[in-house]
């Protein structure tokens, strides 16, 4: 059977430019090499706790914020139980001596900062306005066609040059950069504008998926079918046919032809120099994708929380171990077997509340992971069992000093590393955000949509903005360059007004 389009990759980005197609009455085509559908969508179950594997909290999803009106046009925000966190602290930032909660709201979170920090008012009012002039600028974070937008200012300084330039105290700086983790890159490389997007995005509201109830992967994929479209599973794409310089279909691990007339690759752009035929792209791209460098993978603990009271439910913590927000980037928890310089904890709502499924999330570097890279799932070596459960007790450890109440009622249910990440989402080194873009190579590392190779598109969290928000909007940006930007725009502000 021919198709209209063909979207490799079942994940946040793959799901949204499908829907897309399949609303404008194209025949789509999803394939997703795992089992299930969903990417880092997905969920997994641990001793009857449910766990995800990559989407732990979404931000802006009251009536009229920006992810609320994709959801809806998407026709997934119906089929959601959410759960909102904490007005008054959905993220907490554990340093020595000091913790802090965020409240929802910036007004809030400035008035909070006016209070511990009296004699840093004016820095502190200088970030929130620089912060509402950069997002503002980001024409599909505020669903602004041709004729609103005015086009980013896309500047190059970082969070950490920045924060210097306000003449910020070690203090309030560490409080403003502590949310780093959720995009990966450090403060001394991280566009400014990265930084405002995704802590607006969380400002705006924040929300938990109750995956027990409604998994925000069967949301998308029920929303699929019910456009006609259809997502295959166990579909390892092996090469995108082309010739002439235009796109004319895939093929399968099980050497099945699929023809089609548009394709979108969602993967890692690094892996479109193998998919497609020899020459498709100039050396200079080819050069510029090999050249690129990958955001840190992660380290996921799962635990248990026995005890009743668990705060992580509704706010989630960061433990760092000093003021440095970005020593994370530069330890070796693997060939050192240091203690972690910052562990990031979240806890899902269950369908019983006996016990919490709470995660433990730690960065790797991917030269961490390089005496063990050549293995798969089931051939792991003892070495690789036995630095894995090293850093496991080392994470509980601090957990357990962090909540001593608590500590007895904590206990492991697995831990997978990025190599699990990488051969379960086929990412390079099992990168969490894609493509580092720095802020001194930001328009090199910055990807278009569209490629040399005719109707073969590109989308995911590499091309325009890390996290969920950034891999559905790279979806919307995808769809737009095959619609029209105003086309598109238009419809999702009139159904969504």
């Amino acid at each position: 059977m021919r198709y209209d389009a063909v979207i490799i990759g079942s994940g946040v980005s793959g799901m949204t430019v499908a829907i897309i197609l399949a609303k404008e009455g194209r025949r789509v085509l999803v394939l997703e090499q795992h089992s299930q559908p969903g990417g880092l969508m997905q969920h997994f179950r641990r001793q009857a706790l449910v766990f995800p594997t990559g989407v732990h909290r979404l931000g802006s999803l009251d009536d009229g914020q920006i992810l609320s009106r994709y959801f809806q046009y998407l026709e997934v925000r119906d089929k959601l139980s959410l759960k909102r966190m904490s007005a008054d602290g959905f993220e907490e930032y554990s340093f020595p001596g000091l913790r802090f909660r965020v409240p929802i709201g910036q007004d809030a979170f400035r008035e909070r900062l006016h209070q511990y920090f009296p004699r840093e008012k004016v820095a502190i009012d200088q970030f929130f306005t620089d912060m509402n002039r950069l997002v503002s600028q980001f024409p599909l974070y505020n669903l602004l066609n041709e004729s609103e937008r005015s086009g980013p200012i896309l500047e190059s300084i970082s969070l950490a040059s920045y924060l210097d330039h306000l003449n910020c105290s070690r203090e309030l700086k560490g409080i403003l950069s502590a949310s780093n983790p959720l995009y990966g890159i450090p403060p001394s490389e991280c566009p400014l504008h990265t930084h405002f997007l995704v802590m607006d995005s969380f400002l705006n509201s924040s929300w938990r998926v109750d995956e027990c109830a409604t998994p925000l992967a069967e949301a998308f994929v029920k929303s699929l079918l019910a456009h006609g479209g259809e997502v295959r599973c166990n579909a390892l794409v092996t090469n995108i046919s082309a010739s002439g310089g235009r796109v004319e279909g895939v093929v399968l691990a099980n050497a099945e032809y699929i023809p089609t007339d548009l394709v979108i690759f969602t993967g890692h752009p690094r892996q479109i120099l193998t998919l497609c035929p020899p020459g498709s792209f100039r050396p200079a791209f080819r050069h510029r994708l090999e050249d690129t460098q990958d955001t840190f993978g992660a380290f996921a603990l799962a635990l248990s929380w026995g005890h009743p009271d668990c705060t992580l439910v509704q706010c989630d913590t960061f433990i760092y171990n000093s003021w440095d927000t970005e020593a994370q980037y530069h330890q070796k928890l693997v060939s050192l077997s240091q203690r972690p310089s910052m562990i990031y904890c979240c806890a899902m709502p269950q369908e019983a509340n006996r016990e919490y499924a709470v995660t433990a999330l730690v960065g790797i570097a991917p030269g961490e992971m390089t005496p063990f890279e050549l293995t798969r799932r089931g051939e792991r070596s003892e070495a690789y069992q036995a630095a894995k459960r090293s850093l496991a007790r080392r994470i509980l450890d601090t957990l357990q000093e962090h909540w001593p109440e608590q500590a007895p009622s904590l206990k492991m249910v697995d831990a997978c590393t990025p190599l699990t990440f990488r051969d379960y989402t086929l990412t390079p080194w099992g990168t969490a955000y894609g493509i580092i873009k720095s802020a001194s190579n930001f328009r090199h590392a910055q990807l278009s949509t569209e490629t040399k190779v005719k109707n073969l598109f590109l989308a995911g969290q590499s091309i325009v903005q890390p996290g969920v928000m950034g891999a559905l909007i790279s979806g919307v940006y995808t769809g737009t360059a095959i619609l029209g930007r105003n086309y598109l725009i238009n419809k999702i502000k009139e159904e969504t007004s």
